[in-house]
């Protein structure tokens, strides 16, 4: 089965797409590293409302 997620999280104003990108990779596992400078190295996910649909 696959499923598909979309979660709301909150990130500081700003803050690139792409560093946006890396940190929700890192946090789900799908990468299993994140560079040290981007600016949510170091921040927790934390959602606010998460949506699952059956794909």
């Amino acid at each position: 089965m696959r499923v598909e997620i979309t979660a709301i999280v909150e990130v500081p104003d700003g803050t690139p797409i792409d560093a946006i990108e890396e940190w929700v990779e890192f946090e789900l596992g799908t990468k299993g590293a994140m560079s040290s400078d981007n600016p949510l190295a170091g921040e927790s996910m934390a959602c606010i409302r998460v949506d699952i649909s059956q794909r």
